[in-house]
């Protein structure tokens, strides 16, 4: 049996398969859209989760940052503090050497003095010795002896009162000499006392002042190493923002 097919055959068929289309086309579009919003949702919701995790990366972060730079300030602080000590030392140094200095020149001047005293003394020495050559030198002839040597007996005595005053004058002058000697070594003895005192407390500044040094130095290495860590947090904290942004966008 042969099977032919007309234009009106085919003809119908063409209106039953435009019809078949157009109702699979009406079935099929829910699907794809239902399709589409179950994609939209899912994304709108990761989205969210991770809006909601970087929200709270940046609350953490900001956190971080708040207590870095307050420990930072803390740690500024405390190297502004070292700074005034050290600088205070180093003035303290500098009177203490000033103070040295001028105790120094003052025992050079006692040492001084004591040297003129000593030549004054060895001077008086010198002529009290004399004086007593002569004394003895009366005292082996009689004073009638010298007194016949003489033409007016007034000159004898006079002689004699100038030997006992000299005498006198100079054994007082030894005893002002001496005096004055031992009251310059004792001005002397405390001056370098308080010299000796002075160079040791400047010398327990000068420790004390390395020691403040050092620990400026470590807290100088902290406050760098805060800086950083500060820097590094502001970074984070950045990037975690604008990933916040990009979120917000494609919401």
């Amino acid at each position: 049996m042969k099977f032919g097919f007309s234009a009106t055959h085919l003809s119908f068929y063409g209106r039953c398969l435009v019809s078949v289309l157009i109702i699979l086309s009406w079935l099929g579009s829910p699907l794809i859209v239902l399709a589409l919003s179950e994609s939209e949702t899912a994304r709108q919701a990761r989205l969210q989760e991770e809006l909601r995790v970087v929200e709270q990366d940046i609350a953490e972060q900001t956190k971080l940052l708040q207590g870095k730079q307050k420990e930072t300030a803390s740690i500024q602080r405390d190297v502004d503090v070292l700074t005034y000590q050290i600088a205070t030392a180093k003035l303290n140094i500098r009177a203490k050497q000033l103070q040295i200095e001028k105790l120094g020149t003052d025992i050079i001047k006692k040492v001084a003095t004591i040297g003129d005293l000593n030549s004054r003394i060895e001077s008086g020495k010198n002529s009290l010795a004399e004086l007593l050559r002569q004394t003895r030198e009366l005292d082996n002839s009689s004073v009638l002896d010298v007194a016949l040597g003489r033409e007016d007996l007034s000159e004898v005595f006079a002689d004699l009162n100038a030997f006992n005053f000299i005498e006198g004058s100079l054994n007082q002058s030894f005893s002002d000499i001496r005096s004055n000697k031992k009251n310059t070594e004792v001005q002397k003895v405390n001056l370098e006392g308080q010299r000796d005192a002075t160079l040791n407390a400047k010398v327990a500044i000068e420790a004390e002042s390395k020691k403040i040094q050092t620990l400026e130095a470590q807290k100088k290495n902290l406050l760098a190493v805060s800086k950083n860590q500060e820097s590094g947090y502001k970074l984070i904290l950045a990037d975690k923002k604008k990933k916040q942004s990009e979120i917000l966008s494609a919401l």
